[in-house]
């Protein structure tokens, strides 16, 4: 999972101010229901130091700005939200929608607030590994609606075509046969017009699974012009159409289940990866003490997380990615003239984020791992990166 959308958060200085709200139904009252879920939510951020302004700036994300006309009742609604907030703005605002895995299994088993040095992220990480990034192409003959659906966001690009001639006629002739190729012609045009679109946003957006939807002969054509590299990503499906009153339900849902079981696929693979790096390598580092001397050294590539209280141990942190140490002690010999103490899983997944590092978060029947934490590196903990000329 790359996570470079939540760089720019941790440019704001700390400490900071996360808050969950769980998906939930909601009814007529639901501006109210957000109401009363959150005064209990900003009570205890207040108890633990947060400022007011802060305080202020997640408020009106959840219920609402009285001084915005549109601002009443909140945009919340069914889903659940994951924000962040420090020095008085708002740094993060996400959504955690209903899908394979619900709140519990994420680490969610309730609204929370928290204030504390760094910003508090594993249940937003654990939401936006459910499902592979992935992109779902509804497709006619006109063009297509390409849906990126990445880091817990629907963007969608509209490809539009050629509009004329794109229907045949059925009497013969000359006149009609060259009719007939322009029609072809222009669904050529289209399918190719929706490839090239396709091939860009899977790499701008490092999307592994391409779902694709809607007419038939639109489908065969774009799967036609793909690379063959991407061809090997697509999955058709035959829910769902561009046609006004096509039923977007059944569509959701398949697209969902096939993006959480290649999620699940992945995962696999990254657990045996990891099992015989552990085993045959030095690129891998397992137990607090390896993992943080990676994270300081900008080794690694994907950090593995495992549920429990293991990966809460408090660690030394400072105003740097790179500055976290098992002690105050050890700190200060890294040139930290600032520092506070936070759970071990937040600082390395500051670490991980500043250095594009990926992160994985383990199930419980995963392999276990020292600590609760282990990571896969870029090159051996004995090997010294190579200096750029």
């Amino acid at each position: 999972m790359l996570l470079g959308f939540l760089t720019e958060m941790y440019a704001t200085e700390g400490p900071y101010a996360t808050v969950y709200l769980q998906p939930r139904e909601v009814g007529e009252d639901a501006a109210s229901q957000l109401g009363l879920r959150w005064q209990p939510l900003a009570q205890r951020l207040r108890a633990e130091g947060a400022d007011t302004a802060t305080v202020a700036a997640l408020e009106a994300a959840v219920v609402g700005d009285p001084r915005v006309p549109q601002g009443r009742p909140g945009a919340i609604g069914a889903q659940g939200r994951a924000l962040a907030a420090g020095s008085g703005r708002l740094l993060l605002n996400r959504p955690l929608r209903r899908g394979p895995t619900q709140a519990g299994a994420a680490g969610l088993s309730q609204d929370e607030a928290r204030w504390a040095p760094l910003p508090h992220l594993g249940p937003l990480l654990a939401y936006e590994q459910r499902l592979a990034p992935h992109l779902l192409v509804v497709a006619d003959r006109l063009g297509a609606d390409v849906h990126v659906v990445t880091n817990g966001l629907d963007h969608v690009t509209v490809v539009r075509g050629e509009e004329h001639p794109l229907h045949k006629v059925r009497s013969g002739g000359w006149s009609h046969r060259r009719v007939h190729r322009r029609v072809e012609n222009a669904w050529d045009h289209n399918a190719a017009l929706v490839a090239e679109s396709i091939t860009k946003l899977l790499v701008r957006h490092r999307a592994r699974l391409v779902l694709l939807a809607g007419d038939v002969r639109a489908r065969a054509a774009i799967s036609d012009r793909l690379p063959a590299t991407v061809r090997r990503m697509v999955v058709e499906t035959e829910h769902g159409g561009r046609a006004p009153g096509a039923a977007e339900g059944p569509l959701r849902e398949e697209v969902a289940r096939i993006a959480a079981d290649w999620a699940r696929r992945d995962h696999g693979r990254l657990m045996e990866k990891f099992a015989t790096e552990r085993e045959h390598s030095e690129r891998a580092a397992e137990g607090l003490e390896q993992v943080i001397e990676a994270a300081r050294l900008g080794q690694i590539d994907t950090l593995l997380l495992a549920p429990g209280a293991r990966r809460e141990r408090r660690v030394w942190v400072g105003p740097a990615g790179h500055q976290l140490a098992l002690s105050k002690i050890e700190l200060e010999r890294f040139g930290a003239e600032e520092y506070a103490a936070d759970r071990a899983d937040a600082a390395l997944i500051r670490a991980c984020v500043l250095h594009g590092a990926k992160i994985e978060l383990l199930d419980r029947d995963d392999l276990a791992v020292r600590d609760g934490v282990a990571a896969l590196l870029r090159y051996s903990l004995r090997a010294e990166p190579a200096l750029t000329p």
